[in-house]
């Protein structure tokens, strides 16, 4: 999973992410995602980001290398 920017007025407060499936199979991401910013690498200081969910959430099925989330 990788973070990137948004572009746009609201740069500083949003973020796209990025989903990469790293296995030999496929597998299936659901809901909406949480996320935390890293603490310098450790899961000790990561620090929970408010997310708002915007439309339904449905399933997606990655095979294995494929992406999604970034356009």
């Amino acid at each position: 999973m990788a973070g990137h920017r948004a572009a746009g007025r609201h740069r500083d407060r949003a973020a796209i992410v990025e989903f990469v499936n790293v296995s030999g199979k496929a597998c299936v991401l659901k809901g909406h995602p949480s996320v935390a910013g890293a603490g310098n690498g450790s899961p000790e200081h990561n620090s929970p980001l408010a997310v708002t969910p915007t439309g339904s959430a449905s399933p997606v099925k990655l095979a294995p290398g494929a992406r999604r989330g970034r356009s």
